[in-house]
């Protein structure tokens, strides 16, 4: 007798026979690199995992095969993948939510079941006959989720939100029970999460290569991490279109024609038409309490962790007796009259910040001198740009003027660099900034009023510097 995969002779245990007689030898059976469909059934209801860490090798081979058909699954897969390994299914201990004549379940899913179950009806170009409905999926947006659930000591996923049209609902009290979902791809499809689970993906693309080309034969330790991280459990919230339409579809004759997936794309826009993105000074001031913390590796924040540096001297600034006291609005809240946006200082810094190297030399405590000075002797050239009463008729506290001041800034302190001038001398910039006094920052008369964006910013930056050095 031999093995159907390497052909040697059978000497010790085999697996079979399958169809036509066949059979595998040992090795061959349970080699994780090797997916045999006639395995998967016998080993779907093994111990998948084993204190919380993940160890059936056979089913990364199944994820392996259902993630190929997680985008736009044809309506023949299931039938195949039934013929393959049979009818199994998972178990979801839920909360049973009602809302408004429907039924929605709250549960949670290992990473590995997530990565076995979900797909996503993605819109495809020109193509009637496939009616997604998702965006592509962002790449760069995976990878930065991986990294972060590989490195963050507080990874957080927030919910899932998910459809389903064959499951079975068994109920233990009048608000939870059990939620059996078929393995099979395809079986809960993706409204909202699609790029978390892309980070879960990446996440176990990246360990089954590692695994494959032995690079855990070394580094024990790091392996049961990505085993663990398998494990990751993920809260999401299911619904099953195909109930809701046909309950809609009784109650209003109108929508005959109604289908599970045009609920799923409403349900797709709701989400993504009344959700709003955290304001942009907020997210600035938030990430710098982040970072004080001393809670890292949320790629968000390393991506640009150049602006935790600036925000607390922006917050200096701010100070009482500070040269822009009353005038940062720290938090982007409308209606404080407070007419400089911390995220709009904050970016317009980062030339200075990023990079001028003789400026990233100094100690933390002079960049803030420096900068604070800057903005002394500004205020002192211009005082009335900055009283309450009077700032609203000057271009200088206008984001074209504090994005065109801070652009300048970097000339600045080079120029006190190149002409032996301490550039942290408190009265050492006034003779430099003096000659702007002569130009026209009146809100109504001065042509920068008409400089918009960031084109308009830049174009406001030459001119001051081509008055002071040229």
């Amino acid at each position: 007798m031999r093995c159907v995969c390497c052909g040697k002779k059978i000497t010790g245990e085999s697996h079979g026979p399958f169809d036509n007689d066949e059979y595998y030898c040992d090795k061959c059976w349970n080699d994780p690199c090797l997916f045999f469909p006639e395995k998967i059934e016998s080993v779907l209801m093994e111990d998948i995992e084993r204190d919380g860490t993940f160890l059936n090798d056979t089913i990364l081979e199944l994820i392996d095969q259902f993630r190929e058909h997680s985008i736009n699954p044809s309506s023949n897969i299931k039938n195949i993948w039934i013929d393959v390994i049979g009818r199994n299914c998972i178990e979801i201990p839920v909360v049973k939510i009602h809302q408004k004549g429907n039924d929605i379940f709250l549960g949670k899913l290992k990473a590995y079941e997530l990565l076995l179950l979900s797909y996503v009806e993605q819109w495809v170009e020109d193509e009637y006959s496939n009616p997604g409905y998702q965006r592509l999926l962002s790449k760069s947006r995976s990878r930065e989720i991986k990294e972060y659930i590989k490195n963050c000591s507080i990874p957080l996923i927030p919910s899932l939100l998910g459809s389903f049209q064959d499951g079975e609902y068994s109920e233990i009290n009048s608000d939870t029970g059990t939620l059996r979902l078929p393995i099979l791809p395809g079986t809960i499809s993706l409204l909202d999460g699609q790029q978390r689970t892309g980070g879960f993906a990446a996440l176990f693309h990246e360990f089954k290569d590692s695994l494959q080309k032995g690079q855990f034969k070394d580094n024990q330790e790091l392996e049961h991490y990505y085993r663990k991280l398998l494990t990751f459990e993920v809260p999401i919230v299911l619904i099953n279109t195909k109930e809701i339409a046909i309950n809609l579809m009784r109650d209003n004759t109108n929508l005959s024609n109604l289908k599970p997936i045009d609920i799923d794309t409403a349900f797709f826009i709701i989400i993504n038409k009344t959700q709003k993105g955290v304001n942009a000074s907020l997210k600035d001031e938030l990430t710098y309490r982040t970072i004080l913390a001393g809670i890292d590796g949320i790629p968000v924040i390393e991506n640009e962790r150049w602006r935790t540096e600036i925000v607390p001297v922006a917050n200096k600034l701010s100070e009482e007796g500070a040269p822009l006291e009353g005038l940062i609005n720290q938090g982007g809240i409308p209606g404080l009259k407070k007419p400089v946006q911390l995220n709009g200082f904050v970016t317009s810094l980062k030339n200075l910040y990023v990079n001028n190297e003789n400026f990233k030399a100094l100690t933390e405590s002079d960049k803030i001198v420096f900068v604070s000075n800057y903005w002394q002797t500004i205020r002192a050239k211009f005082p009335l740009a900055f009283e309450r009463e009077t700032y609203s008729e000057y271009i200088i506290t206008k984001s074209i003027g504090v994005y065109s001041f801070n652009y300048l800034s970097t000339d600045v302190f080079d120029y006190c660099l190149q002409n032996n001038i301490d550039p942290l001398g408190k009265n050492n910039l006034l003779d430099i900034i003096h000659p702007l006094v002569d130009m026209d920052w009146n809100i109504e008369t001065s042509e920068m009023a008409y400089f918009a964006g960031k084109k308009g910013a830049k174009h406001a930056y030459e001119l001051l510097r081509e008055k002071l050095f040229t």
